[in-house]
């Protein structure tokens, strides 16, 4: 049986066209967020399972100080070689998203954090060991970006789970247990939103802070 990280480094092994997620253009939800200066220019940003880099090299663009982590090398072997083909500067880290402190520096502080597509992967242990962590990454005035599948995906079928087009299990999460889950950050705001290259997936979008 294949391991998560097989699984994950055999979709990035397919032609970029052909990979589902893999969109260029920075999501509404993301450049709206970082266009309305809520968050300080030139700030530290991460990018939560970053794969190929497109968020980070976004981020990187409008001045933050990006450190960007995904378990896949190799994920991180494309986001790497297009860093150095548009030269931005991006700290780009292997490790489990799950467990950021056994990732990151000790004293790392975030101005924004992006959560981007991630939940809906992550069956119950993970989703609960990750959505503890960003409480103590956040600084004062921080914001944290999530945006996921919502339990109102047609793909979900009414059910809370599914296995999706690749094979591995999808998780369709309510708004209010998303909400809960990453207390005691509180939601600046919500809205309803699409993933996706046709944008068929729907899905909820969160902006957290204290």
């Amino acid at each position: 049986m294949k391991t998560a990280i097989e699984h994950w480094n055999e979709q990035y092994d397919l032609p970029m066209e052909k990979i589902p997620w893999e969109i260029a253009t920075p999501p509404h939800d993301l450049s709206a967020l970082v266009e309305d200066h809520s968050t300080p220019t030139g700030g530290q940003a991460l990018d939560v399972a970053c794969g190929t880099g497109n968020y980070s090299r976004f981020l990187s663009s409008r001045g933050y100080r990006v450190t960007a982590i995904d378990f896949s090398p190799h994920a991180l072997a494309v986001a790497r070689s297009r860093n150095c083909a548009e030269t931005t500067a991006i700290e780009y880290i292997e490790g489990d998203v799950t467990k950021l402190s056994l990732t990151l520096p000790a004293d790392r502080r975030f101005d924004l954090i992006l959560d981007y597509s991630l939940l809906h992967h992550l069956p119950p242990d993970a989703f609960a060991r990750h959505t503890q962590q960003f409480a103590s990454l956040l600084r004062p005035d921080a914001r944290l970006l999530v945006v996921c599948y919502s339990d109102t995906n047609l793909y979900a079928k009414g059910q809370t789970s599914a296995r999706g087009a690749f094979g591995n299990e999808m998780f369709y999460r309510t708004r209010s247990c998303i909400e809960k889950a990453y207390a005691p950050l509180r939601v600046l705001s919500y809205r309803e939103t699409t993933l996706g290259k046709q944008g068929h997936h729907r899905g909820h979008s969160f902006v957290f802070g204290y």
